[in-house]
């Protein structure tokens, strides 16, 4: 009776390291798989809310032109060209970059239209992509304060270009 009770006793024994090893696999393997899943979908998020956001930025009809434009920074004025323009903001083609998040006063000349001033923003630029893959070398702005008849005026124009 006694061996009984040995061999029952090491059958017991060794059934449960077979069960703690069983676990312990288990366990790494779907600590692994969930890694692996929720690595493949925060990369599917990201690219979904890239193009998500990327589509927001485009919302506004643009117009292209070439509107003069006069832009007065901390450091003094320049004399620019707006190419592309909405009621959110606009590409300005420069030379000179004022710094990223810089706000500053936007004058532009639309033809038959009154001068248009506009507080704006340098949201984004081109200046670190190489010239040989730039078309226009310039920044696009955001506009922060533009009066309400300025913004039905860009509206307007807009939509008759279209």
């Amino acid at each position: 009776m006694e061996g009984l009770i040995l061999e029952n006793s090491v059958l017991g024994s060794l059934a449960a390291v077979t069960l703690i090893v069983v676990l312990v696999f288990l366990y790494m393997y779907l600590r692994r798989y969930r890694k692996v899943t929720s690595s493949s979908r925060a990369k599917e998020s990201m690219a979904a809310g890239t193009k998500i956001k990327w589509q927001e930025k485009r919302e506004d009809l643009r117009m292209e032109d070439n509107w003069p434009v006069t832009i007065e920074t901390a450091d003094g004025f320049l004399n620019e060209k707006m190419i592309n323009v909405s009621t959110g903001g606009a590409f300005i083609c420069c030379r000179k970059l004022p710094r990223l998040k810089e706000t500053f006063q936007l004058t532009t000349n639309p033809p038959n239209y009154q001068p248009l001033t506009v507080t704006s923003e340098v949201v984004w630029s081109n200046f670190s992509v190489p010239e040989s893959d730039v078309i226009n070398r310039g920044m696009g702005v955001r506009f922060l304060e533009i009066s309400d008849e300025d913004r039905q005026f860009i509206s307007e124009t807009v939509a008759d270009h279209q």
